[in-house]
C-alpha cells in the first residue's frame, strides 16, 4: 500500500509501496514533496493506495489542512526576574537564633563547670 497526497494542482506526495500484514497498522510519512520542500500550508486529500497482486484499490479520499506554522514565541524585555529577599531574612533570623542558642549552651555548661 503506498498514500497518495493530493492538492487542488494535482498529485504532490506518493509514498513508497510498503507491504503490511491484516489488522491494525499505521503509517507516517514527512509533509515534503518529491524535492525535500515543506508542503506549502493550504488544503490536501490522502488516498490509500493498495495492490492484492490482482487489482489496485483507493480509499476514500480524507481531507487534511496544513497550516502555516506559527512564529515562535518572543521573550518580552520588560520581565525581569525578581526574586524574593524572605529566604535571605528567614537564614539570617535562623542563624542568629544558632548563635544565641549556642551562647546559652556554652553559658550553662561554663557556670555548671564553676559549682
Amino acid at each position: 500500500m503506498s498514500i497518495e497526497l493530493r492538492s487542488a494542482s494535482g498529485v504532490v506526495l506518493t509514498t513508497t509501496e510498503t507491504s503490511y500484514v491484516s489488522g491494525q497498522n499505521s503509517v507516517s510519512f514527512p509533509l515534503r514533496d518529491a524535492n525535500d520542500q515543506n508542503l506549502p500550508a493550504g488544503s490536501y486529500t490522502a488516498t490509500v493506495v493498495g495492490f492484492d497482486g490482482l487489482d489496485r484499490v483507493r480509499s476514500t479520499p480524507v481531507a487534511i489542512t496544513i497550516a502555516a506554522p506559527s512564529p515562535p514565541p518572543v521573550a518580552s524585555k520588560e520581565t525581569k526576574k525578581t526574586s524574593s529577599s524572605l529566604p535571605y531574612v528567614l537564614a539570617a533570623v535562623g542563624a542568629l537564633i544558632v548563635i544565641a542558642g549556642t551562647g546559652l549552651v556554652m553559658r550553662r555548661r561554663a557556670r555548671a563547670n564553676r559549682t
